[in-house]
């Protein structure tokens, strides 16, 4: 019965082998959680996995405000409400 498991991962090991080599971007089609076998694969990690552009912050300008919400997950609703928070009491902005 190992010997049996072994040989499946070995051949899926295989498989995802020759995929990630000639046609990375098919782990795409998996749903939900395509991006996983991607990026184990070599493939470069999504960006809103990736930290890297917020170690240099000379993008930034004092007072500014970074709204970084998942998809999704209500991006408008999300910028509404920061929105609000920051024109509080001030209807000339509005």
């Amino acid at each position: 019965m190992l010997g049996r498991c072994a040989s499946v991962v070995a051949v899926l090991a295989s498989l995802v082998g020759v995929i990630s080599g000639f046609y990375p971007t098919l782990f795409f089609k998996i749903p939900e959680v395509g991006f996983i076998p991607y990026a184990m694969s070599g493939g470069p990690i999504p960006p809103y996995f990736d930290f890297t552009m917020f170690e240099d912050d000379s993008w930034l300008n004092d007072g500014d405000v970074v709204v970084a919400v998942g998809t999704k997950c209500g991006t408008n609703w999300m910028m509404t409400m920061v929105h609000e928070l920051r024109t509080w009491n001030q209807p000339e902005l509005k």
